[in-house]
């Protein structure tokens, strides 16, 4: 008789090559000697006679800053900052054809399961985590897999109410099949739902079944088929907040009165990504006889608490944006937040962890503070120079100037200046 992992790979490049039963899927429950990722090459190669044509899952959902699972399989939604590596839905787009693969699945948010279970019922992944844009994904195979400990043969017939063991066969009887979807229902309510394992057509129960025949044979009646399971993959977690990056209410933090005289030009930029060139930019504007307001010249933090930092840094941002006259912004994307579980959306945005901006959840940070309390501002992307408004629309009227290179980015800079009434001396 041939293992369960032969069948299941010779059942699952049968399938592919009927045709007519794609994209084909997998749910089971397995032990601590399957090797995912050697599993899965060896279906892409009965299937589609390449063993590369693999998406992992797990290493995905494991690898750095991949805490949150929209964005590490869908992709992240325009505006926000791109993430490292391939997304899910870039490897179906750009292969049209392979594995996908997710082991320990109990061990991840119940949306990564859900979101595999979607799209291998309906043929299609939503692009970018936006329903509006989706990817045909019909030439693929979905396996996934969860690790848990499993009762004896005896317990399990005490559960089904059969009194003598189920006679071998090829493949589970439906009893045996129930039972294990019930046990794994019972721990993992979402990852083995009666939608995710119906989307999967049912929990496979093989290499359990492979597992209770030995024992039967054996005459092993009270030994677990699984035992509880070791060295479970850990999921990425999101970075945790310091004592100097919470305050206690952002809401209610007083504002500055409107003090000193005011910024001709404020110029916000990300410190790791713009600095170069908002630096030469705050040297050129200075030349030319302009007050200008750059962080690291203007801010100091001498004398705080920790836990004083970031409402004394909030409070004197604050006031200084609104007292400027103008506004250059170096764009940088927004990142999707999602939390650890410890704190609620709500008391992330009260503590200063995230931010809401036009309905979505973002993580905090300071520009995104700064343009709150701005008018209409020139925004500097990687390749063009545009206004937008206090609401943070496009302005058409400035329209969208290319940048080339610094002397561009300067032009365009005093160009704007001019239109706000922020008269810059010649050179």
């Amino acid at each position: 008789m041939p293992t369960h992992l032969e069948w299941l790979v010779d059942e699952l490049s049968a399938t592919l090559t009927a045709g007519h039963y794609l994209p084909a899927r997998h749910l089971d429950i397995v032990d601590d000697s399957l090797g995912i990722t050697h599993l899965a090459a060896r279906v892409a190669e009965a299937c589609f006679g390449d063993a590369s044509l693999v998406y992992d899952v797990t290493a995905r959902l494991t690898s750095p800053e991949m805490h949150d699972v929209e964005s590490a399989l869908s992709g992240v939604p325009p505006g926000h900052a791109s993430l490292a590596g391939e997304s899910l839905v870039q490897f179906i787009e750009s292969r049209g054809r392979g594995v996908i693969a997710i082991e320990d699945l109990q061990e991840f948010a119940p949306h990564a399961i859900e979101t595999l279970a979607r799209i291998a019922e309906s043929g299609w992944a939503s692009k970018d985590g936006t329903s509006s844009s989706a990817v045909p994904a019909r030439r693929f195979v979905f396996l996934a897999f969860g690790r848990l400990s499993l009762p004896s043969p005896r317990e399990l017939m005490q559960r089904t109410g059969d009194e003598r063991p189920w006679a071998p066969e090829n493949r589970p009887p439906y009893l045996f099949r129930d039972a294990l979807e019930r046990i794994a229902s019972e721990r993992y309510p979402r990852h083995f739902s009666p939608w995710v394992v119906g989307r999967f057509e049912g929990v496979d129960a093989g290499f359990a079944w492979e597992r209770y025949c030995d024992r039967v044979a054996r005459h092993d009646f009270n030994t677990p088929l699984v035992a509880a399971p070791l060295a479970l993959v850990v999921p990425a977690r999101p970075p945790q907040p310091m004592t100097r990056d919470l305050v206690a209410d952002v809401a209610a933090i007083p504002t500055l009165p409107q003090a000193g005289d005011p910024y001709d030009v404020f110029i916000s930029y990300s410190w790791s990504r713009t600095e170069d060139n908002a630096s030469w930019l705050r040297e050129k504007l200075k030349e030319r006889g302009l007050r200008v307001f750059f962080d690291k010249d203007e801010l100091t933090l001498a004398g705080l608490a920790d836990d004083q930092i970031k409402t004394v840094l909030i409070q004197r941002l604050s006031a200084i944006v609104r007292r400027s006259r103008s506004w250059v912004v170096f764009a940088a994307a927004l990142r999707q937040y999602s939390g650890d579980g410890t704190l609620t959306d709500a008391e992330a945005v009260a503590r200063s962890v995230a931010m809401e901006v036009k309905g979505a959840l973002v993580e905090w940070s300071w520009q995104t503070l700064e343009m709150r309390h701005m008018g209409q501002r020139l925004v500097i992307g990687d390749s063009a120079a545009y206004m937008v408004d206090s609401n943070g629309d496009w302005d058409p009227s400035f329209g969208k100037r290319r940048v080339e290179d610094r002397e561009d980015m300067l032009r365009h800079v005093l160009a704007y200046l001019d239109d706000m009434g922020v008269q810059a001396s010649s050179v």
